[in-house]
């Protein structure tokens, strides 16, 4: 299912129910239309930030670098978020979330 917006920044705000958790995201995308060709990423290597980074090896920018074995982890605590900036106000047709196998 599609959807349409136009944003500059897109957050993803994590909550674990009752407890703490990590937030481990491999791949924050976003396209322009609901069917998408990965090399029109709109995130790809755009400034990313986040709530905390579990180390830093694992920060924010692993999550728009293309590269689908780096992540981002956040702090073991709630809630955590993780926000990319797209650099100018952009038609946004889908997100494309790829979590850690954790």
């Amino acid at each position: 299912m599609g959807f349409s917006a136009a944003t500059r920044h897109l957050r993803l705000t994590v909550t674990a129910l009752n407890s703490g958790c990590w937030a481990s995201v491999r791949a924050f995308e976003v396209y322009d239309r609901p069917l998408f060709d990965p090399s029109l990423d709109l995130a790809l290597g755009r400034t990313a930030t986040s709530s905390s980074n579990e180390s830093s090896a694992l920060g924010p920018g692993n999550a728009v670098d293309g590269n689908p074995a780096s992540l981002w982890s956040s702090a073991f605590s709630d809630p955590q978020w993780l926000q990319v900036d797209l650099g100018s106000v952009q038609s946004i047709g889908r997100v494309v979330l790829s979590w850690e196998n954790a």
